[in-house]
């Protein structure tokens, strides 16, 4: 049998499929909030599983982050941004091994403002097609 996928589900992977550059950092840095929140969520009520499950899901959204920095177009900026993915994924290893889920907030309220200027990017009328640094 089939399984058919929730139209939720399918509507954001057309997005992903069709969005522009720069608009795919900003998903990218939405679905690792959501990734952050579970694993707070499952930190502070004792589901590891969850919190495990999730915590994997921001490394790995954070790893896209910095495998798609370009550092030859980005210069400063992509070098800068790097560091602050390296120093997040530092913060989420620590916070697995402590089991600190206010570290997930940490982490989240340190990217925030880099997906904020990146959705503004994306959304501006030169913006919306090419990325500087991602």
């Amino acid at each position: 049998m089939i399984k058919q996928k929730p139209a939720a589900e399918k509507y954001r992977e057309q997005e992903f499929l069709t969005a522009p550059p720069g608009r795919l950092v900003v998903l990218t840095f939405d679905a690792l909030f959501t990734a952050l929140t579970r694993a707070r969520v499952g930190a502070q009520t004792g589901n590891s599983e969850v919190a495990v499950r999730a915590a994997e899901q921001a490394r790995d959204l954070i790893g896209e982050l910095l495998a798609t920095l370009d550092r030859d177009k980005g210069g400063e900026i992509a070098a800068n941004l790097a560091a602050l993915y390296l120093f997040s994924l530092k913060q989420l290893h620590g916070a697995a091994v402590k089991g600190d889920g206010a570290a997930y907030d940490r982490v989240t309220k340190l990217l925030t403002p880099i997906r904020d200027a990146f959705n503004e990017v994306a959304n501006s009328p030169a913006g919306a097609h090419r990325t500087a640094v991602a």
